[in-house]
């Protein structure tokens, strides 16, 4: 095994280290889970230095290198999520990106081609590190601070936790770009041509009716709102998965359809539906409000949904909805609170 390969494997080694030292009591084994996971942060810069200047590049390191990578990530988001830290949610959409692209890449592998790092991919993999070592930072400062050796309080637990908040969000929105991002450049892998992208876009062939196919997908929308409606977390990750197959597939059924945001393309009104109702209890009315009003804002195309609509490709079909389903979501939010008051 090359020193490189050796690097790689031991990135694997010390995740399992880290998640015995961050479940540790006291502020020593804090302190070396940090430094642990600082130690396999610096082996993915190593390995990669090794196989250049060694010229031992082989196809063990090119498959193991981002797995160790993933293992090494997806080890301290879930702890963190076991000791409530970060919200679920957000784990589940960089675990969904990471199996994704990781599974995109083996088939491409299999087919005679190797994705190659995209800018997107590294500010992804910036943003999530950063993460992880903010959160580490926050938990040896707040175990130095319970132990009397620096100053702490409950103010100063808001902030470390507004900063992580913030630093997470970004981490998942460079996440879900760089996913979507492989995802549309390399759709040839994936794609089997006309019928896949009529298939989706279309919601099943629901946007072929030759009646109100708007509509139509806008009920498509209801129907998984009221199958997933009870769990926020698959509400969310189904709205992020709709969003990303209308962003991979309706730029090439644009093209089959030859028509800008052709009427049979209506996964954008299912994804738009779902969104009117997020955030929002469960109940019949609001549910049939919701349905109507975000029909209504998809027509009339408030501002900027109607400048949106012109941008090129999958963004103008899926962003103007997204526009109409927040102008829905807003107004039954200020139903809701004007009804709470009587």
């Amino acid at each position: 095994m090359t020193l490189a390969n050796k690097l790689t494997m031991s990135r694997i080694f010390l995740a399992f280290v880290f998640i015995i030292l961050l479940f540790s009591k006291g502020l020593f084994f804090k302190s070396l889970a940090l430094a642990v996971f600082a130690l396999a942060s610096l082996t993915d810069l190593l390995d990669g230095i090794a196989a250049k200047r060694t010229n031992t590049v082989t196809d063990f390191g090119k498959l193991m290198d981002p797995i160790a990578d993933k293992v090494l990530v997806l080890a301290a988001f879930v702890s963190f999520v076991q000791m409530r830290i970060i919200p679920a949610w957000m784990v589940v959409i960089i675990m969904f990106r990471e199996f994704s692209i990781t599974g995109l890449r083996l088939l491409a592998m299999s087919k005679g081609r190797v994705i190659a790092a995209s800018g997107g991919g590294r500010h992804k993999t910036v943003s999530q590190f950063a993460s992880i070592f903010v959160i580490l930072i926050f938990l040896v400062i707040q175990e130095a601070g319970q132990k009397g050796i620096l100053p702490w309080s409950a103010g100063a637990e808001a902030a470390w936790q507004g900063a992580i908040t913030i630093f997470m969000f970004i981490a998942v929105i460079f996440t879900a770009i760089s996913g979507a991002s492989y995802l549309i450049k390399n759709k040839d892998i994936y794609l089997n041509g006309e019928k896949s992208a009529k298939f989706v876009s279309s919601m099943l062939y629901l946007g072929h009716s030759p009646f109100m196919p708007g509509t139509i997908g806008s009920l498509a929308g209801l129907v998984i709102y009221l199958l997933v409606k009870g769990n926020p977390i698959l509400y969310g990750f189904t709205i992020i998965f709709i969003f990303a197959l209308g962003i991979v597939f309706s730029t090439e059924a644009e093209k089959i359809y030859k028509r800008k945001d052709a009427r049979a393309i209506v996964i954008d009104e299912a994804c738009g539906m779902m969104l009117s109702l997020a955030f929002l209890p469960y109940k019949l009315w609001l549910v049939i409000a919701g349905f109507i009003l975000f029909r209504f804002f998809d027509i009339i195309k408030p501002p900027p949904a109607r400048a949106l609509e012109r941008l090129p490709g999958a963004w103008g079909i899926m962003i103007d909805d997204l526009i109409a389903a927040f102008y829905a979501n807003l107004v039954l939010q200020f139903l809701l609170r004007i009804l709470h008051l009587f």
